[in-house]
């Protein structure tokens, strides 16, 4: 027992004390016995029994008082051992409730946001769908138009296939979708008008560089056949300038092609797409993509026949390897370059093709990865792009300085 218990005399408690007996195997009786002692006579009275006796017996009431004051305090200390944990847990889960509530109130405020951008992102869908709505509209309505300015379109279109199917009237010439008649005879502009008009047509106006084309050629066969045409070609003969039918082309300038028959003393002259003018390749579409693979192609071909017996033929020195290049290589891929039009392919075709024989000279190859630029400065070679552009400077610069006519 704790001290404490017998530290307050004043203290009197009242102790209820049950004993069974049994007499000639009968009832239980249950006698009541009220103490009504202070803690110090109980401790006096048990120190005192068990100086006589000798020590204590398992019957007797102050042992029974002793055991349940253990009792008392042992119960005591685990209902306090219990309290303790119960405010232990209590406060466990009061922190952890906390920490959930905090939690779902982040969580919370966190869906509140996403709601409240739901919404607004809903409102503008709703203004954006309003909007799509009035596109639709005023698309639908577009197309109706469409719709009717095309099926307009197709009945003009049907209307002049037909027209243009219709056959010329006699000594009238078709081009297109029109019909022309050349007129021998000589009138002023206002009569000329008035025959036209007269025929249901009106005087040519050339809208197109073919219908210009084909009025050229028209002309040109009509001086042909004039006597002042015939005349010129007689002088021309009499002082040795005779045009060979034979060797004489007619090529046409144009996008399109166009017929255009010209004729030398009643021969017509073929006509052609390309041909050849002093060495250098024209077509008719005024492109000089053909000329320059060609002359790419060209320099392939000397950079072949020289590839063993100059490029990498040990015996002969850099400088001369050099001075091959520029009096033989340099000239093939660039011959008539003045008339060229630079864009990126060609730069990186002249240059593919330049560096394949400047690479050899220096004893290179790409698996060497050495830059042209480097190899250009341990050569000391101009570009030949540099080259190409300083020429056409100086071909322009030779025709501003020429006279006009």
């Amino acid at each position: 027992m704790s001290s404490d218990i017998y530290a307050k005399p004043d203290l009197s408690k009242k102790v209820r004390y049950s004993r069974k007996e049994q007499e000639d195997r009968a009832e239980w009786e249950q006698r009541e016995v009220d103490i009504y002692e202070s803690t110090d006579e109980i401790r006096d009275s048990y120190d005192h029994f068990q100086s006589q006796e000798g020590g204590p017996q398992t019957q007797s009431p102050p042992s029974v008082q002793k055991g349940s004051f253990r009792c008392a305090t042992l119960a005591l200390r685990v209902l306090c051992l219990l309290m303790l944990a119960g405010i232990i847990i209590l406060s466990i889960c009061y922190a952890l409730n906390k920490n959930e509530n905090k939690r779902l109130h982040a969580k919370y405020d966190k869906l509140n946001h996403v709601y409240n951008d739901t919404k607004k992102n809903h409102t503008e869908l709703q203004d954006e769908l309003q909007d799509t709505k009035t596109i639709l509209t005023q698309l639908q309505s577009s197309y109706d138009k469409l719709s009717k300015n095309h099926s307009q379109l197709q009945e003009e279109v049907k209307k002049l296939k037909e027209k243009i199917e219709e056959k010329c009237p006699d000594r009238w010439t078709r081009f297109g979708s029109s019909c022309y008649f050349k007129s021998t005879e000589r009138k002023t502009w206002s009569e000329s008008r008035r025959d036209c008009q007269d025929k249901g047509a009106d005087l040519v106006m050339i809208n197109s560089k073919e219908e210009q084309m084909m009025w050229f050629c028209w002309l040109h066969q009509s001086m042909a056949s004039s006597s002042s045409w015939n005349g010129f070609a007689v002088e021309r003969e009499v002082v040795g300038m005779r045009t060979s039918t034979t060797k004489s082309e007619a090529m046409v300038l144009s996008q399109k092609r166009v017929e255009c028959s010209l004729q030398v003393r009643d021969e017509s002259l073929p006509q052609v797409e390309a041909l050849k003018y002093f060495g250098v390749l024209f077509t008719s579409d005024r492109r000089r993509k053909r000329e320059i693979d060609r002359r790419i192609g060209a320099a392939a071909a000397v950079m072949q026949a020289l590839y063993r017996s100059v490029v990498v033929k040990r015996e002969l020195t850099v400088k001369a390897k050099l001075s091959i290049y520029w009096s033989i290589y340099v000239p093939t891929p660039t011959y008539g370059h003045e008339l060229w039009v630079v864009n990126e392919i060609t730069r990186s075709r002249i240059q593919v093709a330049e560096m394949g024989f400047l690479r050899r000279v220096a004893g290179l190859s790409l698996r060497d990865r050495v830059r042209s630029s480097v190899i250009f400065e341990g050569l000391r070679v101009e570009p030949l792009l540099l080259h190409i552009e300083s020429s056409q400077l100086w071909w322009f610069g030779h025709l501003t300085r020429m006279p006009p006519g």
